[in-house]
Order: structure tokens, then C-alpha cells, then sequence
């Protein structure tokens, strides 16, 4: 097989897994502007110890503070977590058992009565407090302009 061809086909199988598997997780972030304001690869990781805080921004989405409010990370998940926007408590489950939470190796986050609602984590993003209070300024009004829609319907 020929380089182009190898080529042509990666796209065609991302594209079929795309319609098949639906959109991930980055793709929830309809606003663009807020993808923009995000690195582009995760290697982070959380010390589980030093979670101190949470918010969820959507089914897809939240925001970790660790290990003090001036140091959020932003948690997307690779599958909707419906129970995620209501409850009150999550958990965290780390594949390796070696205390850390990343965006890759099978962490996830455990939500619902007795955590059983599993959320595998798709990537996690280190970023500023001015850009966490930006993603929940984002995702707020995403949110009412949802209701309104609906309300108007």
C-alpha cells in the first residue's frame, strides 16, 4: 500500500468511526473559541490526595481544582455522564491504582447512588484560573441560550 492510500484510508475509518461512535469528546465543546483556549495534547495528571474542589460544566465536561482553587484542570469525558450535572458527589478510579488521575490509562470518574454511573476520563487539561472562569462563563450561557431555545419552542 502506498503512503497516499494508507492516508486515504485512516481518514475513511476516522470519518466511519466518527458517524458510528458519535462525536468525542472535544466535539462537545460546540464553541470553538473555547477549544482554541485549550492545549492540544493531555499528559496531565491529578494526585487523587489532592483533589480539593469540582464543577461540573456539562455531561461532557468539568472543572478539578488540585491541589488549592488556584490550580483547576479542565476533565473531559470520552462518554456523556448523565448524572454528572445533578450530583452533588463524585468519585475517581485510577486503572494503575498508583494514586493519579489522567486523561489516558482507563481513569475515570464514578458518579450516581452508590457510584454506578462510570465516566471514562478522555483527557485532562492544566489551565488558568481566568480560563476556568472563562469555560464556566462559556458553558452557563450555552446553557440558558438552550432553555431559551426550548422554552421558546
Amino acid at each position: 500500500m502506498t503512503t497516499g492510500t494508507t492516508a486515504t484510508m485512516t481518514a475513511a475509518l476516522a470519518l466511519a468511526l466518527t458517524a458510528v461512535m458519535g462525536a468525542s469528546a472535544q466535539d462537545q465543546v460546540k464553541d470553538p473559541t473555547v477549544r482554541d483556549r485549550l492545549p492540544a495534547i493531555s499528559q496531565e495528571c491529578i494526585f487523587e490526595r489532592s483533589l480539593h474542589d469540582w464543577r461540573a460544566l456539562d455531561r461532557y465536561n468539568l472543572i478539578v481544582w488540585a491541589p488549592s482553587r488556584r490550580h483547576p484542570y479542565h476533565v473531559e469525558l470520552d462518554f456523556p455522564c448523565d448524572q454528572l450535572p445533578w450530583v452533588d458527589t463524585i468519585g475517581f478510579t485510577n486503572r494503575p491504582g498508583d494514586g493519579r488521575i489522567c486523561g489516558f490509562g482507563g481513569d475515570s470518574i464514578v458518579v450516581g447512588r452508590s457510584f454506578t454511573e462510570r465516566c471514562p476520563i478522555g483527557a485532562i487539561h492544566r489551565i488558568t484560573p481566568e480560563q476556568a472562569q472563562a469555560l464556566i462563563a462559556t458553558f452557563r450561557q450555552a446553557r440558558e441560550q438552550r432553555a431559551a431555545q426550548a422554552g421558546g419552542d
